[in-house]
């Protein structure tokens, strides 16, 4: 999704006593968004359970209807997604219970990997997460958060539209790309924000199960976001994730622009995040506004009339006052 959602799930992932797995719907893709979408749900609900026996058949079904390479994510190898010969791997699995090897900065895992071994390990953790980004509805996630045999949260991340087009494109290509784009990314955004602001913030009995996070957010003061995720799901914010965090954010003049300078850090985070507003078109920033103009403005998200107000990267391109906007999605299953 390009919206950060790797380096937020990398707060679990790196976190010991977390059963962490990267993208488990892989096989199931993107799009169409409807496809075999109650099995992608029941993919989420098994693990949520730590129930891993009926993956191989959830996968192999989505794998004959998808056609997807298994090369990278090798779920139907291990049974278990992304968890060996690729740096997006599960590192509680090696760190933590033992069940895989590192050789040569590479986690290798047997194939496949004991499914009663790992619900062993995963009903010991402190609790699952889930970076899943191909399922495309929240409203889907509401049976899981109403099952009264898991205590489910969710975590949402969002991103201005304009920048995930960016980056989705690499400022390739013409209007029509840019338009495409921005279709595929607000076609889930505008319903999910419409849904989650009518249901899930209102809802007495989901309210406290949902958090919504701007990428922006995030990016400006990574150590305070870190520590209101952690306080959500129920967990304690250790030093040594502190620590990691400092160095997997900062720049690599770490002197100048380490986090332990805040103006330092802001300013070279500012930078980053206005990259696009450098190199995206006014045209193209005017057509993704259109296509998401109904959902911007509820995110903080503020519109560009000109092109001088585009490229003003001294003013923000996002509000900064509502606390409430830190409340491509992050499952956290607690026991």
């Amino acid at each position: 999704m390009r919206s950060g959602s790797s380096i937020l799930g990398e707060l679990f992932n790196q976190r010991t006593d977390v059963t962490y797995l990267y993208e488990p719907v892989f096989p199931f893709d993107e799009r169409p968004c409807e496809r075999l979408y109650e099995d992608r749900i029941q993919v989420l609900r098994h693990i949520s359970r730590c129930e891993f026996f009926p993956l191989p058949a959830l996968y192999k079904k989505a794998y004959n209807v998808t056609n997807r390479n298994d090369i990278h994510a090798r779920c139907k190898i291990h049974n278990v997604c992304f968890t060996s010969k690729t740096q997006k791997v599960s590192h509680f699995l090696s760190r933590d219970a033992g069940m895989c090897q590192v050789a040569n900065r590479v986690q290798i895992c047997p194939e496949p990997l004991n499914a009663t071994e790992l619900s062993g390990y995963c009903k010991k953790s402190l609790l699952v997460a889930m970076k899943v980004i191909y399922v495309c509805k929240l409203e889907w996630i509401v049976p899981l958060l109403r099952d009264p045999k898991v205590n489910i949260k969710v975590i949402h991340l969002v991103r201005d539209p304009r920048a995930t087009t960016n980056s989705r494109t690499e400022g390739k290509g013409g209007i029509d790309v840019a338009k495409n784009a921005g279709n595929i990314i607000c076609e889930r955004l505008i319903p999910n924000v419409q849904f989650a602001n009518d249901v899930l913030m209102k809802d007495p009995t989901l309210r406290h199960k949902y958090m919504r996070i701007r990428h922006e957010d995030f990016a400006l003061d990574p150590i305070g976001v870190s520590a209101k995720i952690y306080d959500f799901v129920g967990i304690n914010f250790p030093d040594s994730m502190k620590s990691w965090l400092r160095k997997a954010t900062s720049s690599e003049n770490k002197d100048d622009l380490s986090l332990k300078n805040p103006q330092g850090t802001n300013r070279d985070s500012m930078a980053v995040l206005s990259r696009w507003r450098e190199s995206l078109s006014f045209e193209k920033v005017k057509a993704v506004q259109e296509i998401c103009k109904e959902v911007m403005p509820k995110l903080g998200y503020r519109l560009f009339n000109s092109e001088n107000e585009l490229r003003n990267i001294s003013k923000l391109h996002f509000t900064t006052k509502n606390a409430d906007y830190i409340f491509h999605a992050m499952l956290c299953p607690q026991f």
